[in-house]
């Protein structure tokens, strides 16, 4: 365990940074496209904005990378680890198609990090588990979902479509 949180401290300061922007906010892209589409929500949508100031106000710091979730899945929320007096959470979205859509994603996933965050008992995978299995209903194969993360994405979608057509008027 211990060897662990060295490892993941380590990585977190070498880990590249797209804006000082990042120096100010615990939600933090690992890769400069993450990082324009968390601008985009953060513009766009007044829910993205709120997700952000609680995980923000938080003891956890949201990590989002590119990566691969599974088939025809654009995120998830893939780990937590504990460091003491704060928590790293790590998402992975898909870089198929960087659209307004996978900030909806983001925003989803961001949720989910909300739910743990929330739950200071939560300092492991397998305490996510454990709360993934009182809180969440199994939507599909190896998936846990909730009515919070469902409607968080649903209303920045929403948020960011009105955006779009508010800017072509």
């Amino acid at each position: 365990m211990r060897w662990t949180t060295c490892a993941l401290l380590v990585v977190m300061m070498f880990a590249p940074r797209s804006s000082a922007a990042q120096d100010t906010t615990r939600v933090r892209a690992v890769d400069p496209a993450i990082s324009q589409l968390i601008a985009r929500g953060m513009e766009r949508s007044v829910t993205f904005r709120e997700l952000v100031t609680a995980i923000n106000s938080s003891d956890g710091y949201v990590y989002i990378k590119k990566g691969d979730c599974g088939a025809g899945v654009r995120g998830c929320f893939v780990a937590v680890t504990d460091a003491g007096f704060v928590r790293y959470l790590w998402v992975k979205v898909s870089s198929r198609r960087m659209d307004d859509r996978l900030v909806s994603v983001i925003a989803h996933e961001l949720r989910h990090t909300l739910e743990v965050i929330e739950e200071r008992a939560v300092r492991d995978n397998d305490d996510v588990y454990f709360l993934y299995e009182r809180i969440g209903t199994h939507s599909r194969v190896d998936t846990i979902e909730t009515k919070a993360a469902v409607d968080a994405g649903n209303k920045v979608d929403s948020e960011i479509r009105a955006f779009a057509r508010r800017a072509r008027e």
